[in-house]
């Protein structure tokens, strides 16, 4: 079951760091599923960072490691490298990029039949 649409996520740098918040809490990065980077990140500055950072709003927001392991990188990709220092996002935004992602992956299977 996903979180809601209106789930908020908010990103800034923090003495250099990535601090992710979703709602009220830190983003739990999920190292003990997909141990990429000990840090998030975003942008095209640290690539591993920025893919913790891909699998663990997918995973928040999915609550499913199969969906965020699926997904990651293309979202990443698709989404989180182009994000500015400071952002927000809520659920809607994930779930329309997952949306596009899965819609990208059917037309490519179409295409290749």
């Amino acid at each position: 079951m996903s979180r809601s649409l209106d789930t908020k996520y908010v990103g800034d740098l923090y003495e250099g760091f990535g601090i992710v918040v979703a709602e009220t809490r830190l983003l739990d990065p999920r190292f003990e599923l997909l141990p990429l980077s000990r840090i998030f990140s975003w942008g095209e500055k640290d690539e591993a960072g920025a893919k913790q950072l891909a699998f663990a709003l997918l995973y928040d927001y999915t609550q499913s490691e199969e969906e965020a392991r699926r997904h990651y990188n293309s979202f990443f990709q698709r989404y989180v490298r182009s994000l500015p220092l400071k952002w927000s996002c809520c659920g809607r935004d994930v779930s329309a990029e997952l949306g596009a992602i899965d819609a990208q992956g059917v037309l490519a299977l179409a295409n290749a039949a």
